[in-house]
């Protein structure tokens, strides 16, 4: 069977959203279909391949990336020349899945599958338009957020297949669309991060002065969906505890994090910019806490990946996130961790207090999480399984 994906991102490019593209495309190729991502130049600094484990690999002309109108032109010059290199594939593409970068991606794949044959498949990272919403810089009773509504909702509606990453997701999708079903396969440790041979945890907290402290690391986006206010009320208590809170990353809440730091210096912050794939298990196991947030109303918009990697390493969790996301549901059932609601502060000042001073019951809870990884987030179970939704649509 031929198969199209759809990603802007894709390795060496360092989105993650790339990295899940790619391990989906190994695992089609290996189940003997042919398969073509449609991505565009990358930003990670190394050469686009054409051609990878075999996987075709058509890099699609864009705009530099950038922010505002600079953002939305490198969206629409990728789907654009997308659009022209599809309409002339040969042989007509069976298959097109959609990823959700840039945002409406599935409009591109509805468009060609109508125009050439086909069934069109989208995988939702994030759910559009909710997204939007939730960023709060478009209303949904406006006129603008009226119409993302609809084509947002009109293009899953046509869907030959919707796959999401999490319950919580499916669900918001399946109360909009109740005649539809929608089916959900979490996310895994990406190829490449669940390596075997790692480089030495203890030699890294020395290098960074962390060996005599407990370390509470958040290590990835720092964007809008996520939430600090609660993590920065217990800094601020954490003076004189042999506590070290560590921020790692980008996104557009860096700077609340900047500006946290700059105010207080006295607190015991570090800031670190992103990790490269080689040292990154190193950098995940050199800590003691995972930290992981999700804001009000982002349920079922987004489902941090962060989770999966912080199991994989057997640490514990800490969340700040929403009852009623998956994110807290996993934390829950796998014993990994321990979460508290959006504005508990009182309950996370606990939560601290008790993890900074039972090293047993962090280990405890990390080998819980890396238990239930094990069985829930394997790379190549959850991958061949999407796979296999893939070529079955609609199902």
């Amino acid at each position: 069977m031929k198969v199209v994906l759809l990603n802007q991102y894709y390795p060496p490019d360092f989105a993650p959203t790339g990295r899940y593209a790619r391990d989906l495309a190994r695992q089609l190729v290996s189940d003997g279909h042919e398969v073509t991502v449609y991505c565009s130049p990358g930003r990670g600094g190394g050469e686009m391949p054409t051609s990878e484990d075999g996987v075709k690999v058509c890099v699609c002309w864009s705009t530099r990336v950038g922010r505002g109108w600079r953002k939305a032109l490198h969206f629409a010059t990728y789907m654009i020349s997308a659009f022209f290199r599809l309409m002339v594939e040969s042989p007509r593409p069976e298959v097109v899945v959609a990823m959700t970068t840039p945002p409406f991606l599935g409009a591109l794949a509805h468009v060609v599958t109508r125009l050439r044959g086909g069934r069109h498949v989208d995988w939702m990272m994030d759910l559009y338009p909710e997204v939007i919403f939730a960023h709060g810089r478009v209303s949904r009773a406006s006129l603008m957020g009226r119409g993302l509504d609809w084509m947002g909702w009109q293009l899953l509606e046509r869907s030959d297949g919707i796959m999401a990453i999490a319950p919580d997701m499916a669900a918001r999708v399946r109360r909009r669309l109740n005649h539809r079903r929608v089916d959900w396969v979490p996310l895994w440790v990406v190829s490449g991060e669940d390596q075997s041979a790692t480089g030495n945890p203890e030699a890294y907290r020395r290098a960074l002065g962390w060996d005599d402290k407990v370390v509470f690391l958040y290590s990835g986006n720092l964007g809008l969906g996520h939430r600090f206010r609660e993590f920065f009320e217990v800094i601020r208590l954490s003076r004189g505890e042999p506590a070290l809170w560590v921020f790692c990353g980008r996104g557009e809440r860096l700077h609340e994090i900047e500006m946290f730091q700059q105010e207080h210096p006295e607190f015991p912050v570090e800031i670190m910019g992103p990790v490269e794939d080689a040292s990154l298990m190193t950098h995940l196991l050199a800590a003691d806490v995972h930290l992981i947030s999700l804001d009000r109303g982002w349920e079922g918009c987004m489902v941090p990946s962060k989770l999966q990697g912080s199991m994989a390493v057997g640490r514990c969790l800490l969340g700040v996130v929403p009852g009623r996301s998956s994110v807290a549901a996993w934390i829950e059932e796998s014993s990994g961790g321990v979460w508290v609601e959006p504005d508990d502060a009182e309950g996370l000042k606990s939560a601290v207090r008790r993890l900074l001073r039972d090293p047993e019951e962090r280990m405890r809870r990390g080998e819980a999480g890396l238990r239930f990884a094990q069985v829930h987030f394997e790379g190549h179970a959850n991958a061949k399984q999407v796979a296999e939704m893939v070529v079955k649509a609609p199902w």
